[in-house]
């Protein structure tokens, strides 16, 4: 189904082609994932933004194995094994203490405003509220959106070359059909020209066989027969 300039639909599907269930094209031996709506597919042409999974996958692949390194070149975390045999009563009353001592720190954290009456206002500090999960995002998913990202680009980049490549193409066929229609014209001119030489050439050698065959003499008299009966006629018509 091809998509208007003017408006692009996701994955070159409908929401009546996928009610009329046309989308297996899209989840059989998905090779294929597209950018903006996260469909997979067989068939690059498919998608409207499609990027190869393998890629994906290899780039996922080198930031985990990037990330256990990291993690196994810290130094491991040394623990005292008398602390797993401390008895019981110790650690509650460790629990107890512990527990004392952010009573002390609430209590601390309280601030009085003193009034204008000498009345005070107490005024407890909240703990500042936990970022929201959608807010600390991993770095993992942040370098893939920024791959996607550059890939997109690149793509769009390509889509712009080739439009001028295809471009420039048709104006050197519309030069290349000009340039053949101006040597088809020079050709036929030149034949004719050829022929109007030819044409020439003929009325030259006919005129010079005629003066061969009449000569000066013969011209002469017949220009003087000519001149009487041209004489004759005007005395004729003087007569009437």
């Amino acid at each position: 189904m091809a998509n208007s300039p003017a408006k692009k639909t996701l994955c070159k599907y409908t929401r009546q082609d996928i009610a009329a269930s046309n989308m297996a094209e899209l989840i059989a031996e998905p090779q294929f994932f597209c950018g903006a709506c996260a469909r997979s597919s067989s068939q690059k042409n498919a998608l409207c933004q499609p990027v190869a999974l393998t890629e994906l996958t290899d780039q996922v692949f080198d930031l985990t194995s990037a990330h256990t390194s990291e993690l196994t070149s810290q130094d491991p975390i040394q623990v005292n094994p008398q602390q797993d045999h401390l008895p019981q009563v110790n650690r509650s009353a460790q629990a107890v203490e512990k527990a004392k001592a952010l009573k002390a720190q609430r209590e601390a954290s309280i601030k009085e405003t003193p009034l204008k009456h000498g009345v005070h206002l107490v005024e407890p500090i909240y703990p500042s509220p936990s970022p929201s999960p959608s807010q600390t995002k991993t770095p993992d998913l942040d370098l893939i959106k920024q791959v996607l990202k550059l890939q997109h680009k690149q793509e769009k980049a390509e889509k712009k070359q080739q439009k001028m490549r295809k471009k420039l193409l048709e104006k050197q066929s519309e030069l290349a059909d000009k340039h053949h229609k101006v040597l088809k014209q020079e050709r036929k001119l030149l034949k004719q020209q050829a022929k109007l030489n030819k044409q020439q050439a003929q009325m030259k050698q006919k005129l010079a066989q005629y003066e061969l065959d009449w000569p000066l003499s013969a011209l002469s008299a017949v220009s003087g027969l000519n001149t009487e009966n041209k004489e004759r006629v005007s005395q004729l018509k003087v007569l009437h």
